[in-house]
């Protein structure tokens, strides 16, 4: 005997215009009865066969309590049908008269429905076919209100308002009166719908922080009201999203994609504690509306702890459109049947109001919310590399105008960074840093960078010599500088492919002044460039001092000054070790001529070269590469064992008999395209070499652990025993060898280099990448790979707000800096500056450098490739690993200085963070104190402190900032910080994001302590 579901299927069947679904559908769109020209049936059908099929399925949720009406209504609907061939009126009427006993069960469900349109920032399309796509959306849904009272609409995404205001302000005022009305829900948390893997610390917290600031100021919007992270797109959401957002007083998440399991509610919980309450789309973010949307409201109140109000959003999306007239008539007509839920015209925040009845009987997701379109971690080289060098940028230069402000007084305009960062958080877009679009998005993507790059290298020059003109250098003798060509030359040099700073010379005569600034809230010392003007002496008695005289190591980079348009310079390294957060003075000059006239003779060894193993050698570590490929054949971490560890301490990390380098993976084009590393079906390395050669003022190879050398301390300078390519006994510097290759089409020059006293290798691959997905039956990959001798007991990454250890396997993971594999208190990890994916498979980790698949934008990565990659040996602890890749990737900065009197001193430390697990994510200046006015919002910030001090001697100016101090802690531990200011601290406050005072705190003259709750920001 037919059941009742059975009967219903047979009857729909019957009944013309009526399509059964066989698996799912999106719903947004025509439907397919009306692409196919299928007559639909009345209003009258609808009803009753939507009505019947809605009590069908609560029965079913209520182990069959309604089997009679529900029967009693299928046989008039199927005597109809027998008798007359159709469902007419009356046979309609009487079917649900036969239901009404259940619509008091019916009525206790309830679907909001959530106007949205979904638009994607230049996806598929340019920059101004965006602006046209969110104007016309928006004036429809004006029009649509006008014409429909009870009508609600939610719009995200904060840069879609930024249009309105820039592109039509004339609209605003309408919009305005809608969101006065309620009806106008603004779910903008963020200043596009971001990705959440890729983004930093700081960008995620920024999206938070400058769209609540902009829509509260500019838009009248309550910004307590803004506590939606709409992110229906996203490809993925990491671990510490629930921190981030909640310390953004963001309490809510709707998401569709990254969930493992079938769920629509649910509380995520970060490593912190804090939890987002979470709405995860059962169907999708651009759903129609029709009798469909109450056939799984019962199961989804089972999914829901019980919650009998879901949630549908509808409206036409990707490209804006947003509801149809079709829905919202449809809406209206449903809105009066009685056996069905009680639907209505919703917002999102109604649906986590009703939602919060429930939460404490929700279940918990404690991990991260991924993985999806792991492709698009390395997809478009060119905006990653963007990306990572605007933050990094940006943040360099925030921190020093934060000290700036606090010695000098003197500010970069806050306005100006602000809009330099709104350009980068644009490019967070979930289709733009991911790469999944065309090359439209990416030119355009590529322009804010430029511009952001532009904004931070002026800021952080303006705040640098604001510092520098303050230090005293009275006391170094400079020479006469009265002949001299030097001044202001080069001012365009050493900024090439988003990376470096300008290097103008400030300097004349024969000694020139430098000033090093670190980036980094400890100390640092290690290698630093130098590039000198028009420097018109003996390169052969050229010296390296600090500010008291006292030798520097040291080695040219260049034997024979190069020149620029007009001038001519000459580079050099030498090893300086600059305070925490503070500044170092180095002189370069001429040393005076010795007791003895030097002559010189054709250098030793005359004996030909031996074309064997290259090795690269330091205290921490020891790299052999084969001396015919030039891959990396061992890999001795020399201090796995312990503090010093030597002899048996050391440990060999490279697979016995593999080689590590660069690969040529080919991955199947029927699974490959921009959100998809496809499978993949062979690698190998690359091991045609053209060429190996010594880097330019680096030894060839040997060991860099000896003391300096040379006559004057020089340590490799150009006057000492050992010249630029003679070898690496003691004093040399750096060590390290160059490496052409030919793969394909493409030609790739690998550099290698070791420092002294590093714990990493560094590459640099120069790419010149010809291949397109089209001219192969595969696609190309480039990846680094690395067989490591044992398998790590977990692979660790650095992600947004923390850290992360994962399992591995066949597919690529992100990592904003780098990808660990850990051993106990040890780790060797692969660290980039332009990249997120990273895999760690069995025994091998990798960097995946170059994807070339062909969709959305046939070619993706042709062009040059500049990309810089370290391979580390160190400790495993997450502060450890995160410490010292941002040092990698946050280079310290050198500047041209003069002779002149002044107040601070030749060196001195200016910030001092001091924590056993926390790590310092930013440092700005709040120019407005926690007011909020508009696009003259504050920076966010966690320790507020104001640093005006007694005037230092010889001035009479008291300059005066607030500083705004942000970290997180990445060991799960409460951790002791302090954090120490280059002047006296007036107050200190805890503060959340928004700037309002949580926790006072007593500073000790110009330092402020505190404790950090485990995994927090603070």
């Amino acid at each position: 005997m037919p059941t009742l579901a059975g009967r219903y299927y047979n009857v729909r069947s019957r009944i013309g215009g009526l399509r059964e679904i066989t698996k799912f559908e999106f719903t947004f769109g025509a439907p397919e009865e009306t692409v196919r020209r299928i007559a639909l049936p009345d209003a009258g059908v609808r009803r009753a066969i939507g009505q019947l099929g809605f009590a069908i399925k609560l029965s079913e949720a209520q182990r069959g309590a309604y089997a009679g009406e529900i029967d009693a209504a299928l046989r008039v609907v199927e005597g109809a049908l027998d008798s007359q061939g159709a469902l007419g009126r009356d046979a309609c009427m009487e079917a649900e008269r036969r239901l009404l006993p259940i619509a008091g069960a019916a009525k206790e469900y309830a679907i909001l429905c959530a106007a949205h349109a979904h638009i994607d920032m230049n996806w598929m399309w340019s920059w101004q076919e965006t602006v046209a796509a969110a104007l016309s959306t928006f004036r429809t849904m004006l029009a649509l209100m006008r014409e429909y009272p009870d009508f609600k609409f939610s719009q995200s995404q904060a840069s879609v308002y930024r249009i309105v205001e820039q592109y039509d302000p004339d609209m605003m005022g309408e919009i305005k009166q809608r969101m006065r009305e309620g009806r106008w829900e603004v779910t903008a948390t963020a200043w596009v719908e971001t990705d959440k893997n890729m983004p930093d610390t700081e960008s995620l917290l920024r999206h938070i922080r400058y769209s609540r600031d902009y829509l509260a100021f500019v838009w009248g919007v309550d910004p307590a009201s803004l506590n939606i992270d709409f992110s229906p797109d996203t490809f993925g959401h990491s671990a510490c999203v629930p921190e981030i957002d909640g310390y953004g007083n963001v309490k809510y998440m709707y998401h569709c994609r990254g969930l493992e399991r079938r769920q629509t509610l649910y509380r995520w919980r970060a490593p912190s504690g804090r939890e987002l309450l979470c709405h995860c789309e059962p169907y999708w973010y651009n759903s129609g509306i029709g009798p469909g949307i109450a056939m799984d409201a019962p199961e989804f109140a089972s999914l829901a702890a019980g919650l009998k109000t879901s949630l549908i959003v509808y409206g036409v999306g990707d490209h804006g459109g947003g509801p149809t007239r079709r829905d919202i008539e449809r809406l209206l007509e449903m809105r009066a049947w009685p056996v069905f839920p009680d639907v209505r015209f919703g917002s999102f925040r109604e649906y986590f109001a009703a939602a919060e009845s429930v939460r404490g009987a929700l279940p918990v997701v404690d991990r991260e919310i991924n993985f999806f379109s792991a492709g698009c971690y390395t997809t478009q080289s060119r905006i990653k590399l963007g990306n990572r060098h605007s933050e990094a940028a940006l943040l360099d230069a925030e921190a020093l105008d934060a000290l700036s402000a606090s010695l000098t007084g003197r500010q970069y305009p806050p306005d100006k960074l602000r809009g330099a960062w709104q350009g980068v958080l644009f490019t967070h877009f979930h289709d733009i840093v991911t790469g999944s679009c065309v090359r439209d998005s990416r030119d355009h993507a590529m322009s804010l960078y430029s511009e952001a790059l532009a904004v931070a290298g002026a800021a952080r020059e303006k705040a640098a010599r604001a510092i520098a003109g303050q230090i005293d250098t009275s006391m170094i003798e400079t020479g006469d500088e009265r002949d001299a060509l030097s001044f202001g030359a080069g001012a365009g040099y050493g900024l090439e492919g988003f990376r470096g700073t300008p290097s103008p010379e400030r300097g004349a005569g024969a000694a020139r002044i430098y000033h090093v600034f670190n980036p980094s809230p400890h100390e640092r010392s290690e290698l630093a460039e130098f590039t000198v003007w028009d420097w018109e002496h003996d390169l052969r008695r050229a010296q390296v001092a600090d500010h008291s005289g006292r030798p520097l190591p040291f080695r040219l980079l260049d034997e024979e000054p190069k020149k620029y348009w007009d001038h001519r310079y000459i580079r050099f390294i030498a090893e300086v070790r600059v305070p925490a957060g503070g500044y170092a003075t180095v002189v370069f000059s001429e040393r005076e001529h010795g007791e003895r006239y030097k002559t010189y003779t054709h250098p030793f060894p005359r004996t030909d070269a031996r074309h064997g193993p290259i090795v690269l050698e330091n205290a921490a570590l020891r790299a052999e590469f084969d001396g015919a490929s030039g891959a990396l054949r061992s890999l001795v971490d020399k201090r796995a064992g312990g503090a010093g560890a030597a002899g048996g301490g050391a440990v060999e990390r490279l697979a016995a008999g593999a080689l590590g380098g660069l690969t040529l993976v080919r991955v199947e084009k029927a699974t490959s395209d921009a959100w998809q590393i496809g499978r993949q079906l062979g690698e190998e390395l690359i091991a045609s070499a053209v060429r190996i050669k010594p880097v330019e003022g680096a030894a060839f190879g040997g060991r860099l652990d000896c003391e300096p050398g040379g006559e004057h301390g020089a340590g490799g300078g150009a006057d000492s025993e050992h010249g630029a390519a003679d070898g690496a006994g003691c004093g040399e510097l750096r060590a390290g060898f160059e490496v052409e290759y030919e793969t394909l089409r493409s030609k790739i020059i690998q550099t290698v280099t070791l420092d002294r006293g590093a714990d990493a290798l560094a590459f640099r691959f120069r790419i010149t990448w010809n291949e397109a997905e089209a001219d192969h039956s595969y696609v190309p990959l480039l990846r680094y790979a690395l067989p490591l001798a044992a398998q790590p007991g977990s692979w660790q990454s650095d992600i947004p707000a923390g850290a992360i250890s994962r399992e591995g396997g066949c597919r690529d993971i992100p990592g904003l800096q780098y990808t660990a594999a850990v051993y106990g208190e040890s780790a060797v990890s692969l660290i980039t500056d332009c990249k997120y994916g990273y895999r760690g498979d069995g025994s091998q980790l990798s960097a995946t450098l170059i994807n070339t698949a062909g969709h959305p934008d046939p070619f993706p990565e042709r062009g040059e490739h500049d990309i810089r990659l370290w391979l580390r040996l160190s400790g495993s602890a997450p502060k450890a690993l995160i410490d010292g890749a941002r040092a990698m990737c946050h280079g310290m900065i050198a500047i041209s200085g003069e002779r002149r009197d002044g107040v601070l001193p030749p060196a001195r430390e200016l910030l001092c963070f001091d924590a056993k697990s926390c790590v310092l994510s930013s440092l700005g200046v709040d120019a407005d104190a926690g007011a909020c006015s508009g696009l003259g919002y504050a920076a966010t910030a966690e320790i507020t402190a104001a640093g005006a001090l007694a005037a230092p001697s010889g001035s009479a100016e008291h300059p005066c900032a607030t500083v705004l101090a942000r970290f997180y802690e990445t060991g799960g531990l409460s951790d002791d910080v302090a954090i120490t200011m280059p002047r006296r601290i007036l107050s200190a406050a805890v503060v959340d994001l928004d700037g309002c005072a949580l926790e006072p705190l007593v500073p000790d003259g110009n330092c402020v302590r505190l404790k950090a709750a485990p995994y927090s920001i603070c």
